[in-house]
């Protein structure tokens, strides 16, 4: 239109009604159609620079964003792998403690049955976690019925629930072999000394315990810190979720590969 508009002036001899010499027309014309360009330089420059500003922020947001999510599931992995060893060795040194002093019937039973999870499906565990401690489990209905809450199993309580079950067998399994290492010859002394309850636990039981429950817990730790089915179906969300199910995340719908090498260096790295 610029350009129309100028070739009508030149073709009149005349702008805005004053008379001007042709020469004069094209040097006006031609300034005008500099002008024109630069303003549209510096606007498309403009609007370039305002976009990058955007896309940098939101860039920026993004990756913090992802730093955040990163930094939780290491602290949930940390935090869940650690209560897991803790709960497991716990409560594995007196179910090992009965099994290792006790004979009674069905211990041969029990002794067998402390196999049984390594045989079971994850998912099954689940599964069965689910039906009792679930909000529709027999657990939440007897809550119900005493006038309590219906329970929440998803989340760290769930994912607790799952790697004891898992773990507490194998801790006891170690601890049931540290006990079988200590000599029948200091059992007999032991008897004829007439030590028993906290005293023989002292002087006989614990020195054989302190050596085998760290091996216990560590390797408790490394299992429930890759753990990947019971963080990845009782989880519960972005707050509850382990560094090995966000490798997935990253790998399998995001396929953010850089982002999950970090991740798998996090992991290798509380791992070691």
């Amino acid at each position: 239109a610029l350009l129309v508009g100028v070739e009508l002036m030149m073709s009149r001899g005349s702008i805005f009604g004053y008379a001007v010499a042709p020469f004069r027309v094209h040097m006006l014309a031609t300034g005008f159609v500099v002008l024109a360009l630069v303003g549209g330089i510096v606007t498309a420059q403009r609007r370039v620079k305002r976009d990058l500003v955007k896309q940098t922020a939101r860039s920026q947001v993004a990756v913090a964003a992802a730093r955040g999510a990163e930094l939780r599931a290491l602290r949930f992995t940390v935090l869940q792998a650690t209560l897991s060893a803790v709960l497991s060795v716990g409560l594995a040194l007196p179910v090992a403690r009965a099994l290792a002093r006790r004979r009674f019937p069905g211990r041969d039973v029990a002794l067998a049955l402390l196999g049984a999870p390594f045989l079971l499906p994850v998912i099954v565990a689940v599964i069965g976690v689910i039906a009792v401690w679930g909000r529709s489990g027999w657990l939440s209905d007897v809550s119900m019925a005493v006038g309590g809450p219906r329970l929440d199993v998803y989340g760290l309580p769930g994912v607790l629930i799952v790697h004891v079950f898992f773990n507490l067998p194998l801790a006891a399994r170690l601890m049931l072999q540290a006990y079988g290492e200590i000599p029948a010859e200091r059992w007999r002394v032991a008897a004829q000394l007439g030590m028993e309850g906290r005293a023989l636990f002292a002087a006989l039981e614990w020195p054989a315990l302190r050596a085998a429950a760290p091996a216990a817990f560590a390797l408790t730790f490394l299992v429930c810190a890759t753990s990947f089915a019971a963080a990845l179906a009782l989880g519960g969300g972005p707050r509850a979720t382990t560094l090995e199910v966000a490798i997935y995340e990253a790998a399998r719908y995001e396929f953010d590969l850089g982002r999950a090498a970090r991740l798998a260096a996090l992991q290798a790295g509380i791992c070691a």
